[in-house]
């Protein structure tokens, strides 16, 4: 009798177990929730939507000539004019680029000895034709000097018409020469520069910073930019193209 009893009390123990643990997982678990305070404020309505433009002409900003186009975008804008793709432009105000002359090209070795030998030449023929301007100077003081001696004889009509003529015209025509000498001095020295300035290339030449110098390229309609073709600093040919811009209806 114990024995069952035993059993018994095991069995139902058991049973009981089996009840509780399914009674456990039977039994609804708490859910998450997200809880905040409810109080009154405005309500803001949105519309999202893809809109279109409607642009009613481009615009391609070509490059007036031939030169140096500087940076277009510049990061902070303090470095001349700046713009970037969106930006707004007003008609013939709006500075899109800015344009300088390009450097010359470099020179080979044997296109500077010989710049280099005409420009000696030149420097000599320059003397030469001072040394001209002087002498012909020199002629012009003593032909000055005849024609007055021969104004002070035609007074007690001691010379002939002829001699004082020819006084006369020696003076004249030596004027002449040295006007023509000096025009000839100024050539020879012009040769002489322009010469100089064929031996220059990129190594010693710098552009000048001043924004003067500098041809601005102002927009033709007023619009946004599109599309910058050529932002960074480059030579370009004319009528390169380096900005786009549209003109909005």
């Amino acid at each position: 009798m114990p024995a069952n009893w035993t059993k018994r009390i095991i069995s139902g123990a058991v049973l009981a177990a089996m009840a509780g643990g399914l009674a456990w997982f039977a039994w609804p678990q708490p859910v998450l929730v997200d809880l905040a305070t409810v109080a009154k404020g405005p309500i803001e309505l949105t519309a999202d939507d893809d809109g279109k433009t409607h642009v009613r002409h481009v615009y391609t900003v070509s490059a007036p000539i031939a030169g140096k186009v500087l940076r277009i975008s510049h990061p902070l804008g303090d470095k001349g004019p700046s713009l970037h793709i969106g930006d707004e432009v007003v008609a013939n105000q709006t500075v899109i680029a800015l344009m300088q002359p390009t450097l010359p090209g470099f020179i080979d070795v044997r296109s500077r000895d010989q710049l280099q030998a005409e420009v000696l030449a030149a420097d000599a023929a320059i003397q030469q034709q001072e040394a001209e301007v002087q002498r012909i100077e020199a002629a012009l003081d003593f032909s000055r000097t005849e024609f007055q001696r021969a104004q002070t004889l035609s007074r007690t009509q001691t010379i002939s018409t002829q001699a004082f003529d020819k006084a006369k015209f020696d003076v004249a025509t030596n004027e002449a020469a040295l006007a023509s000498a000096k025009a000839q001095v100024d050539m020879r020295r012009a040769v002489r520069t322009s010469l100089a300035a064929r031996l220059m290339d990129p190594a010693n030449t710098s552009p000048s910073a001043e924004s003067t110098c500098c041809v601005r390229v102002l927009a033709p309609a007023s619009g946004r930019v599109l599309k910058i073709i050529q932002d960074s600093e480059a030579t370009v040919p004319a009528w390169d193209a380096p900005r786009r811009h549209r003109q909005s209806s």
